[in-house]
């Protein structure tokens, strides 16, 4: 019998002399005109791994054999490394089986169909038991249990717990920064009494007491992210937009400051991407030129929001057939190397310089996301202002979401990184979405984009989250609009262009 004959489907699919070779199927399937029931009813995660190379003559081989000397769970190894051979991606135990048991059902010269059959039977199968615990029956729910099992075996993390010392210490900068950060809508403090302090940020307290997060130490340029606006920078930025201008500038700080009470609909001030892109500007270019460095740490790297965009419509063609995307020689490694964006380029490699990235991310059409992506540990931290319920469902969906960072930048560091530098690496990040007591939560809506930016500014100087809240936003939304206004006026107009 020749390996091409291996995949026989004239049975199968009801047409007469058709022989279809395995791998010509694998491409087909790409496309969806796939009629192989193990191919055609996998979920999409599952199918990149199926799309690997099958070494079809050591198949073959173990079929001539069969019977004869090694059972079946002895040949399966072998199965196992050709299916796990591409671009250092670990094979998966449930791809061998269904491989092995799909390929004992097709029709054999001599009746070897018929012993592979016997021996296939003997192998236990662990997702058979889960369907049968389960009720399920067919091939039709394939999916949605294959879905389950690997959705068990994600690397997400649950809630860390601090120690008795450190949860006394984050109360007393909660209640401290309640009392101190309280301002008007109209940017300024709502009590300037309570916001005058001898103690220069990021100390609040008695004994040496700072809002920095633990493990943080604060810089010599370090400044408060939650301070009252400059009186004189906000009188210039209404200079500009007077007599009520209609321009696209004017529209895009309008945006930022109009009051919620006078939005003409619910939806007026969410943050578009350019937005998101022109603070992440302002903060990367305090990263590049303001002295005394401002950040707790050196080793971070804002990633551009139109960058990020971009990630992920390639993604929906990596998790389709990942060979498609090539990172070494393109906009990627020019990413990793610090060189993107171009009129921003920081120049700072991942790994050797950088050990986090402050991403911006949109899921669903109209939600933003925080993420901390820690180089180091693999791993990625999700700061959601709108949480909701924490239920299974909400959390795979926002890692499901998310999975354009936690697949595609293990895959991109092992192409780009020399291997001295950073060894190989084959799993996906884990990932953790913080629990909404830990992140301030924006009950009112429409305000997420703020939130989102406002974590990251956090993140970076190393303070606490304590004074972001609906209370304050529209303060924080007047203040961020006079500081891109001030800070990057030029930046603005240079991605507005593009």
């Amino acid at each position: 019998m020749q390996a091409k004959d291996i995949v026989d489907v004239e049975k199968d699919i009801g047409i007469a002399g058709v022989s279809k070779n395995l791998e010509k199927e694998f491409a087909n399937v790409i496309d969806g005109k796939s009629a192989i029931d193990f191919i055609d009813t996998l979920p999409n995660n599952t199918r990149v791994l199926r799309s690997k190379k099958i070494d079809t003559e050591k198949i073959a081989a173990g079929k001539k054999n069969t019977g004869k000397d090694k059972p079946t769970k002895d040949k399966a190894p072998k199965v196992q490394a050709a299916v796990g051979r591409r671009r250092g991606r670990k094979p998966s135990s449930t791809t061998v089986k269904k491989v092995v048991r799909k390929l004992a059902t097709a029709p054999a010269e001599g009746g070897a169909a018929l012993d592979e059959k016997k021996e296939a039977a003997d192998v236990p199968d662990k997702d058979e038991e889960v369907l049968e615990k389960a009720g399920i029956k067919g091939d039709n729910d394939v999916c949605d249990v294959t879905d389950q099992l690997l959705a068990g075996n994600e690397r997400t993390l649950p809630e860390s717990e601090d120690d008795e010392e450190e949860h006394i210490r984050i109360e007393r900068i909660n209640a401290l920064r309640k009392e101190s950060v309280k301002l008007s809508p109209d940017g300024s403090a709502l009590n300037p009494l309570s916001n005058v302090s001898e103690r220069i940020f990021p100390y609040i307290g008695d004994n040496g007491l700072t809002c920095m997060r633990k493990n943080c130490v604060p810089s010599a340029g370090i400044y408060d992210p939650l301070s009252p606006v400059d009186p004189a920078k906000l009188q210039k930025l209404k200079e500009m937009m007077a007599p009520f201008k209609a321009t696209d500038t004017v529209d895009f700080y309008r945006i930022l400051i109009t009051e919620r009470k006078d939005w003409p609909d619910r939806k007026y001030g969410w943050l578009y991407d350019d937005h998101i892109a022109a603070y992440l500007r302002v903060l990367r270019k305090r990263f590049i030129t303001r002295v005394p460095f401002p950040f707790h740490t050196k080793r971070i790297a804002f990633i551009d929001s139109w960058f990020v965009s971009y990630w992920c419509k390639e993604y929906d063609q990596f998790k389709i057939k990942p060979e498609r995307i090539k990172f070494k020689g393109t906009a990627y490694e020019r990413l990793v190397h610090g060189l993107e964006p171009k009129d921003q380029q920081t120049n700072i490699k991942w790994i050797e310089d950088v050990d986090h990235l402050y991403i911006v991310h949109q899921i669903g059409g109209n939600h933003w996301l925080a993420l901390d992506v820690d180089l180091v540990k693999g791993h990625i931290d999700c700061y959601d202002s709108i949480v909701g319920h924490h239920t299974k469902e909400s959390e795979l969906s926002v890692l499901e979401a998310c999975r354009p960072f936690t697949r595609m930048i293990p895959q991109m560091m092992n192409e780009i990184i020399p291997p001295e530098i950073y060894p190989p690496r084959f799993e996906q990040f884990s990932f953790r979405r913080r629990n909404k007591s830990r992140v301030p939560q924006n009950i009112q809506v429409g305000d997420c984009g703020v939130y989102a930016l406002k974590f990251i500014e956090c993140l970076a100087l190393g303070v606490s989250f304590v004074g972001i809240c609906d209370e304050n936003i529209q303060a924080i939304r007047v203040k961020m609009a006079t500081e891109i206004y001030d800070e990057a006026p030029d930046l603005l107009a240079a991605f507005a262009v593009q």
